[in-house]
């Protein structure tokens, strides 16, 4: 996904990357040596301005999100918690999973695109360590909330299930 629009540019126009200002192309795209976004020479702030709403979406999105999972994660340290009363710790586990797809699988894909197009080139960069990271989290998530009997009981919290 490119963050730079490419309608609405003169023909002309070159970009570079921010970080290594010897890659010069004259279409936008991805730095082939940090997989950071290449940048207009001569800036469009309409188009910066678009692509910060944009960003700005998915941000107040992936907070929207976040918020209740980290509350419903963190009420487990409350003595006598109150929403255990309301489901068990499974399905609050399951609740949790089900919040976290859009914000992985929408609000961060950009991430996952590029660490793809890095690995695939092979210029690691930070994409590739934060779509690993990301990913390998979030597969051991719904790994550990599938198959809890895989893990051994030094994994688990008192209701049996795995910490997710």
């Amino acid at each position: 996904m490119d963050l730079v629009e490419q309608q609405s540019r003169p023909k002309s126009t070159q970009f570079t990357c921010p970080m290594h200002p010897e890659i010069v192309k004259d279409k936008p795209g991805d730095c082939p040596i940090c997989g950071m976004d290449l940048v207009p020479m001569k800036p469009d702030v309409s188009a910066e301005e678009k692509n910060y709403k944009m960003l700005s979406k998915k941000f107040w999105i992936a907070v929207t999100f976040t918020l209740p999972i980290f509350l419903i994660a963190m009420s487990e340290m409350l003595p006598n918690n109150f929403l255990y009363d309301i489901f068990p710790m499974r399905t609050w586990n399951w609740i949790q999973l089900v919040l976290s797809i859009p914000v992985v699988f929408y609000a961060t894909w950009m991430f996952f695109e590029r660490a793809y197009r890095s690995i695939k080139t092979w210029n690691l960069n930070m994409f590739t360590l934060i779509g690993i990271g990301v990913g390998v989290a979030w597969l051991f998530s719904v790994f550990g909330l599938l198959f809890p009997e895989v893990f051994p009981d030094q994994f688990k919290t008192e209701a049996c299930t795995v910490h997710v």
